[in-house]
Order: structure tokens, then C-alpha cells, then sequence
């Protein structure tokens, strides 16, 4: 560009132009960086790692195949891994165990007892007496507390209630989970959408370049035009790092979810 302003075929406002970008990409680079100084600090922090460790992104895993699995599967996972649902219940089995501890208080305890005892006779008298006896017992005993019917129908009814409350909020927990894995697996395949579209937008960035680059080569293109090509190519392999980055996030984001990291 240089040789040519020289020449007097390329503007000084065109490398003026060419100048500027360049600089807002070194920007961009610097938030980019700065970014991920701030992360990886918080993940330091976070795991509790030596101050001086720098955790580098595995970028292997972008050209890994991802398998996919359909809605029905991932809810499965979700409804036989996701924590909260199992603690809810949970809930849901302490609060019918203590309906039935306050339910089993209306009921009147029954008590069966049995002995055979035998006497010998006794020495310590003179003369001694003969008290050899043998006896035995059987009987059967109700035992029923009538201020139970006061005190224990309140407790019932509050332990129903509990048993409700839990009930109610395990299908609450139940609705926010799979609603939850359902906007994202929803998400997980617009990112494969997402991915085939910039694939092909890298594809028509990068034959537009080379036509314009040999048009430019030829001098039947102009600065701008060359500018412009480089730009869109740039912005395209972004996009689709992005879009693979995306893929990654949103399969994460379903193991999360479903409680299967």
C-alpha cells in the first residue's frame, strides 16, 4: 500500500482508513486479553489454586465431536441426577413419615403379656413352710389417650399440610428443571444451525477474498474494496469460533443442568 501511495494509485486516506481498523482490532485484542486475566483470577480464587496459575483453555475441543443426545434422553438425566429433585424427595418421604407417626397417635395401643413364675419354699421359718406354688398369667391390654382426638388431630392436619407443601414444591422443582433443560437442548441445536451457517459464510468469505485480491493484484479493484474483503473474511473465522465455542457452552450448559458434569 505504501509503494503504491507512492506511485500516486493509492490515497493517503486509504492507509489512514487501513491504520484505523488495525487499531480497533488491537483494542479488541486488549479487551479480549484483559478478559481473560479477570477469569482466570476468578477461577484461581474460586478452586482456591496458587495466585500465579494460569489455567489455558483445552482448544482440542473444538474440533471434538460432540454427540448428540434428544430431548427425551436429556430429561431422563435430568429427573434421575438433578439434586434439587432429589432433595424434594426427600422431603416429600421425612413429611409422609411424620403424617404417619401423628396419624399412628389415633390409634389405641394394644399390649399382650404373658408370665409363669414359680414359688419355692420358704426356709428361713421353723418349721419351714412348703409354698411350692406355680402360676401363670395371660392378658391383653388397650390403652387409649382421649386427648389425643385434640391435640393429635392439629398435629395431622399440619403434617398433611407439609406433605403437601413438599409435594408441591417437588412438582414446582420438577416444572423449572425441565423447562430449563428444555430451553437448553433448544439452544444446543440452534448452535449446530448457527455453526453450518457460519461454515459456509467462511467459505463465501474466503472466495470472495481471493477474487478480490487477485482483482487488486491486477489493479481492477480498488484499496477499499481489498479492505473491506479482509475485514469480512476476518469477522466470518471469528463467527465461526464463536459458533463452535457456542456448541461447547450449550452442551456444558445441558450437563449442568441435568447434574451430569
Amino acid at each position: 500500500m505504501k509503494a503504491r501511495r507512492e506511485q500516486g494509485t493509492v490515497l493517503k486516506s486509504d492507509i489512514t482508513r487501513y491504520e484505523l481498523q488495525k487499531e480497533q482490532l488491537n483494542l479488541q485484542l486488549a479487551y479480549a486479553t484483559d478478559s481473560r486475566k479477570i477469569a482466570n483470577h476468578q477461577l484461581v480464587t474460586t478452586l482456591y489454586l496458587p495466585d500465579d496459575t494460569e489455567i489455558c483453555p483445552d482448544a482440542s475441543l473444538l474440533e471434538q465431536q460432540i454427540l448428540t443426545l434428544s430431548e427425551e434422553e436429556w430429561q431422563k438425566m435430568a429427573a434421575t441426577n438433578n439434586i434439587v429433585l432429589k432433595q424434594t424427595e426427600t422431603a416429600i418421604r421425612i413429611n409422609e413419615q411424620a403424617e404417619r407417626q401423628e396419624r399412628s397417635g389415633l390409634i389405641p395401643q394394644i399390649a399382650i403379656v404373658a408370665a409363669d413364675h414359680l414359688d419355692g419354699p420358704i426356709t428361713i421359718e421353723v418349721p419351714t413352710l412348703n409354698n411350692n406354688f406355680n402360676y401363670w398369667y395371660i392378658g391383653i391390654g388397650v390403652k387409649y389417650d382421649l386427648s389425643s382426638l385434640f391435640k393429635n388431630n392439629r398435629k395431622l392436619k399440619q403434617a398433611r399440610m407439609n406433605v403437601r407443601q413438599a409435594q408441591e414444591q417437588h412438582q414446582l422443582a420438577q416444572e423449572q428443571v425441565e423447562n430449563s433443560v428444555q430451553e437448553g437442548y433448544v439452544n444446543f441445536m440452534t448452535a449446530f444451525t448457527d455453526l453450518r451457517t457460519q461454515e459456509n459464510s467462511v467459505r463465501l468469505a474466503d472466495e470472495n477474498y481471493d477474487v478480490i485480491k487477485n482483482r487488486y493484484k491486477n489493479e481492477m479493484a480498488l484499496l477499499t474494496d481489498m479492505l473491506d474483503a479482509s475485514n469480512t473474511k476476518l469477522s466470518a473465522d471469528l463467527d465461526l469460533v464463536n459458533a463452535r465455542i457456542n456448541i461447547l457452552y450449550n452442551y456444558y450448559k445441558l450437563k449442568y443442568l441435568t447434574h451430569t458434569l
